[in-house]
């Protein structure tokens, strides 16, 4: 009796039995950083940072004002325990993180989050024109000769280069739209090195003769009009980053 009595107060004083003391919870806040976050330059990110255990629910999370080191610019630590917002800069950060729980008890730690540096990259085409040269005339045939320059700029990643290729298109009243012509090359142009953990912003431009053949009393009538499409890359992509098309005016 006396034995059954022992160990009922046990249980009412602990809230346990020999098979689950291992489930008692925490009296006393505490809180531990979460490691591994990852986010990337000017891209909207969202990872915890922090953690809290014991106490007394809900918790809020805020940075750590007192501490070492500061979250990466554009981003702040949420109440969640979060980090949050679009990085500006890349880089490894270590920063201080608070929790408060409902008795307003605090308790403190440093934790940090890995910024990677932005590798997407794009191009565009800021000016695009086609200047008649000269012409030429052949028995029953006239070349026309034209000057196409594409320029633009272009961002990203050190290394990365840019693909320009385009057709010329001849149009009149009695045969459609035609690709009469085509062409394709690289820019001498390769990205410099980053600065301050952003892609680098360049210019670049490309320029290429066309010679367009007209042929009089043949198959063809003489085009009325000439029409460049020029198409910019990046890398060699499927995918054109920008396009743009311009008319030939023939003299």
């Amino acid at each position: 009796m006396y034995k059954a009595a022992f160990v009922a107060v046990l249980v009412l004083i602990c809230g346990c039995t020999n098979n689950n003391y291992d489930n008692v919870s925490p009296t006393t806040l505490t809180i531990y950083p979460v490691y591994g976050g990852e986010c990337t330059v000017n891209e909207a990110c969202t990872v915890e940072v922090a953690e809290a255990y014991g106490g007394s629910e809900p918790y809020t999370f805020q940075s750590d004002s007192y501490a070492t080191g500061a979250p990466p610019m554009g981003m702040i630590v949420s109440m969640d325990g979060t980090l949050t917002g679009t990085p500006t800069m890349e880089g490894d950060y270590e920063f201080g993180v608070c929790v408060t729980d409902a008795t307003s008890t605090s308790e403190c730690t440093q934790t940090e989050v890995t910024i990677a540096p932005d590798n997407s990259a794009s191009a565009i085409i800021d000016s695009l024109t086609c200047a008649f040269i000269n012409s030429n005339t052949y028995g029953n045939a006239k070349e026309y000769n034209f000057r196409i320059t594409a320029s633009g700029t272009a961002s990203g990643p050190v290394g990365a280069e840019i693909y320009v290729s385009g057709d010329m298109r001849g149009e009149n009243s009695v045969i459609p739209t035609t690709v009469i012509d085509s062409w394709t090359g690289a820019s001498e142009l390769q990205l410099a090195a980053r600065g301050s953990g952003n892609p680098q912003i360049t210019g670049w431009s490309i320029t290429g003769v066309n010679d367009i053949t007209d042929y009089f009393g043949g198959a063809l009538s003489p085009w009325d009009t000439f029409e460049v499409h020029v198409y910019v890359f990046i890398n060699d992509g499927l995918a054109a980053s920008d396009y743009a098309t311009v008319t030939c005016v023939r003299q």
